[in-house]
């Protein structure tokens, strides 16, 4: 696989680690992205996503600053299934979008390329990719780096973890599973020998 570009899809539920994954990927000379980052950059004041996001929710999930009230709108679809579709049938199209895009990009480039895209199974875009990186990590692990990252309450985090598709069908769909239960010297350890993997195996 060396002698061409490769594209990588890091997936797993929400506090798994993902982002520790790509940041060492980053470390190993891989070109990184965030579908999140994405997902934020597409709902920017003024553009036609944040302008069809108030039209549906209303001014009530702005800021003072009229940018978008992230925690309000998490709680909100936490608790609404029908208001979770809305956004994302807002949402979604305009980040696969930019994410099509950025694969173009850089495989004109030559470089190698990982994006991080939690929902990667749910929308079917593994077909985007040549490997699919999955992190797993106990629900309880999963709990507790929510509840510190996201400054949210233990139910809360709960409920976004039961929204997403179970962990077991991401692994079975997978190319690699990282386990992430250990420290994190141990998690650069599996990631650098998955990357061998990818890249050096005939």
């Amino acid at each position: 696989m060396a002698n061409r570009t490769i594209k990588i899809a890091v997936t797993g539920g929400a506090g798994s680690g993902k982002s520790t994954v790509c940041e060492f990927l980053k470390k190993l000379g891989v070109i990184v992205y965030n579908a999140d980052i994405f997902a934020r950059d597409v709902v920017e004041k003024d553009s036609p996503a944040y302008q069809k996001i108030i039209d549906y929710f209303g001014k009530q999930v702005t800021e003072k600053d009229g940018g978008l009230n992230r925690k309000l709108l998490r709680e909100i679809i936490t608790k609404d299934r029908h208001a979770k579709n809305a956004l994302e049938n807002i949402v979604h199209p305009e980040v696969i979008s930019l994410m099509k895009k950025k694969l173009i990009d850089e495989q004109k480039s030559g470089r190698n390329i990982a994006i991080e895209v939690p929902l990667l199974f749910e929308l079917d875009l593994q077909y985007l990719f040549d490997v699919t990186l999955m992190v797993f990590s106990t629900k309880e692990q999963k709990l507790k780096r929510l509840v510190k990252r996201d400054n949210i309450t233990g139910q809360n985090a709960a409920d976004l973890i039961e929204l997403q598709m179970d962990d077991q069908d991401k692994i079975k769909r997978s190319h690699f599973i990282i386990q992430n239960n250990d420290t994190k010297e141990q998690l650069e350890k599996d990631v650098k020998k998955i990357y061998e993997k990818i890249f050096y195996q005939e």
